[in-house]
Order: structure tokens, then sequence, then C-alpha cells
């Protein structure tokens, strides 16, 4: 977690805690996008033709964001648990994608 703890000091460059406190909170939007990407793809129509009226992946992920663990803790101080988050879930994605991947081709 050192290298968002290192990313987020870059804000403390610019003699300003709010502008480290902001590049912290960018942790969350880019866990949303994650999230976003993660849910459209594992929740996808078998079928390619089949189109939906809902989009999964935003409400799904907008859902969690929402919740007040997330948004409570993220609201009031520097925290890395939206970086380790971010980091996690594109750890885990690229996991289920290539066992997902083995299984289609063997």
């Amino acid at each position: 977690m050192y290298s968002w703890q290192a990313f987020t000091s870059i804000g403390y460059l610019f003699s300003n805690p709010t502008q480290a406190f902001f590049i912290n909170v960018s942790g969350l939007f880019i866990s949303f996008l994650v999230l976003n990407i993660v849910f459209s793809d594992l929740l996808k129509p078998k079928e390619q033709n089949k189109k939906s009226f809902l989009n999964l992946g935003i409400i799904l992920s907008t859902i969690f964001i929402s919740l007040p663990m997330i948004t409570f803790l993220s609201s009031k101080d520097m925290k890395v648990d939206a970086g380790l988050f971010f980091i996690t879930v594109i750890a885990l994605y690229s996991v289920i994608k290539y066992f997902l991947y083995e299984k289609d081709n063997s």
C-alpha cells in the first residue's frame, strides 16, 4: 500500500493537504469505474444479440459506492481503503478472467 500513499503524497508537493485529499478520493472514482467494468463483463448476457434495458454494471457499482461503509470512511479523512480496494478488484478480476479464459480454451 506504500505505492498508494506515495501517489497521495503528490498533493503535499503543492503545500496543500486539500490537494492530497482529492487525489486520495480519486481512488474511489477509479474503483467505481473498475467495478462497473467487472460487473458489466461478468453479468453480460450469454447471447450476443440479447439486449437489456438495465445496465447492471452501473446499478451495482453505484449501489456499492453509495453504501454507508464506503461513503462515511472516504468522506472524513484520508485512508488507503479505496486505493487498496481498487488494486484488489483488479487482481481478483485478472485471476477470474484468466481461469475463465483457460476453461473456454480447453
